[in-house]
């Protein structure tokens, strides 16, 4: 590629999606070691997955205009925008962020609306796929050849790892077979499975040895109660950073989920099994991206392609 280059990657659909772009990024640094990789992240969380890694060199958070300045400062060669893209101002940002070469997919629905003639190198995005497939697709772009092994993954420090240990040991929990649970789904409440199904499946997977720790952000607090409640009042319930969720749920020997953000960090631990419950979202998109799972739909997708 030349002189040494600078990569903008730009995160703002969702900490689930940015987990999805991983195999692509560990790509990028590992076909470009001596490039500069930044991640742009329109929330802090969406960038968490990689913080603290060796796989990016800054991470920026927008801040309101002045971070479309900072960002045009910096003077990328190129910006790649994480799949799904198909909206104007994912398209506006990359344009004014103002990298040579600005990658992204190309959609059959909303080209004028989207305003994506702003960016100029495209590859078409292929309804069939999956979105870790999606956005490995971008590195044709930049002649990097896809890699066989494509892992998802979850970075977290040895501080994230040190209060899993922690929890466990002060909760007796060390020798427990761990069932982790997100009955929420945030803000998309459409997302969310009946509670007597998660209800009935730890019921069936559970052990002698069970401890159930139900997990979820501030938006998922009344679900995680009344899911308490259902389990007489005996499971844990937790709410911290997300760093520290994700080496808590690495934890679980089995993490029962909704189509969510944790469901995709769960799927980053070869020892955790995962039961995704669809309830209407697109599988073919977001299905756990790991071999042990277990998927049960509830409801066949019912959104339009690729967003909600």
């Amino acid at each position: 590629m030349g002189d040494r280059k600078k990569i903008l990657i730009i995160l703002a659909s969702g900490i689930g999606n940015s987990i999805l772009f991983g195999p692509t990024l560990k790509a990028l640094r590992d076909n470009m070691p001596e490039a500069q990789i930044d991640i742009f992240a329109y929330k802090k969380i969406f960038a968490s997955p990689f913080t603290g890694s060796n796989l990016v060199d800054d991470v920026i958070y927008f801040e309101g205009i002045k971070t479309i300045f900072e960002l045009r400062r910096r003077k990328y060669d190129i910006s790649i925008t994480a799949f799904p893209s198909n909206r104007w101002q994912f398209n506006v940002f990359a344009f004014l962020v103002g990298a040579k070469k600005r990658v992204t997919h190309s959609y059959k629905v909303k080209k004028f609306r989207a305003l994506s003639f702003l960016q100029n190198c495209k590859i078409a995005a292929d309804e069939k796929l999956h979105d870790v497939e999606q956005n490995l697709n971008l590195l044709k772009l930049l002649n990097i050849k896809i890699p066989k092994k494509k892992e998802v993954f979850f970075y977290t420090t040895k501080e994230n790892e040190k209060y899993a240990e922690n929890f466990l040991n002060k909760n007796k929990l060390k020798n427990a077979y761990l069932i982790g649970v997100h009955p929420g789904a945030g803000p998309f409440k459409f997302k969310i499975a009946p509670l007597e199904k998660f209800v009935e499946l730890i019921n069936k997977y559970k052990r002698k040895n069970s401890k159930i720790l139900i997990f979820g952000g501030k938006d998922d607090q009344e679900i995680k109660l009344k899911l308490n409640k259902l389990l007489d009042n005996k499971a844990f319930i937790l709410t911290n950073n997300i760093k520290d969720v994700a080496a808590l749920i690495k934890k679980c020997s089995l993490f029962i989920s909704n189509d969510t953000g944790l469901m995709h960090i769960a799927t980053t631990s070869k020892k955790t099994k995962v039961i995704a419950l669809f309830n209407g979202t697109n599988l073919t998109r977001t299905a756990p991206y790991t071999k042990n799972r277990i998927i049960i739909i509830l409801q066949k997708n019912k959104l339009k392609y690729p967003f909600y």
